[in-house]
């Protein structure tokens, strides 16, 4: 009967501590699973935040792309607004002359501008006013050097400092005419 007890006694241990293996191996299992769920989520959480961040990147630029073209467009239309009001009237407007002489050209550009463009390091000549595509050229790269950041007004100003609030606001109305009408937008006014 002893050896039954004994027996008994040995099985009732062997069976608790395979108990308690069992019961810790599925603890020490649902800690590893919890935690490769937290992981998971974290990873999850930082693939989603890594969409929306490159989404944004895109959307940001896809709108300076929009930017850029915006004012690719309003430069665009204001050359040419400033060509028409700048020659009026003129039969051959590359060799359009203004202000007693000094001004040439189809953006009657004064020799102060080539004396600018010369000191930035470029290598124009008075006589370049009269081509029509270097007297842009040059016109670009001399706002460049005054206005920077493109502001039309600013543009404008700086193009003849003495135009009136009315020749300024023709200049910008003829601009939106332009520019509305090169982009198939037309106008509403």
């Amino acid at each position: 009967m002893r050896k039954v007890k004994d027996t008994i006694w040995w099985l009732n241990i062997f069976f608790i501590l395979a108990s308690a293996s069992v019961i810790g191996f599925l603890i020490w299992l649902g800690i590893v699973t919890d935690q490769r769920n937290k992981a998971r989520s974290y990873a999850n959480q930082f693939f989603y935040e890594t969409q929306v961040l490159r989404d944004s990147l895109q959307w940001y630029k896809g709108q300076e792309q929009l930017r850029e073209q915006e004012i690719e467009d309003n430069l665009t239309a204001l050359i040419h607004a400033l060509i028409i009001v700048e020659t009026e009237g003129q039969s051959n407007p590359e060799q359009a002359v203004g202000d007693r002489g000094k001004a040439i050209g189809v953006l009657q550009l004064h020799p102060g501008v080539i004396e600018d463009l010369r000191v930035a390091g470029y290598d124009y000549s008075l006589e370049d006013r009269y081509d029509r595509e270097k007297s842009v050229e040059m016109w670009l790269k001399w706002m460049e050097i005054w206005v920077p950041d493109k502001n039309i007004s600013s543009m404008i100003k700086r193009h003849n400092p003495r135009i009136s609030w009315t020749q300024h606001q023709r200049i910008i109305r003829l601009m939106e005419i332009i520019r509305d009408g090169n982009s198939g937008r037309g106008t509403t006014k």
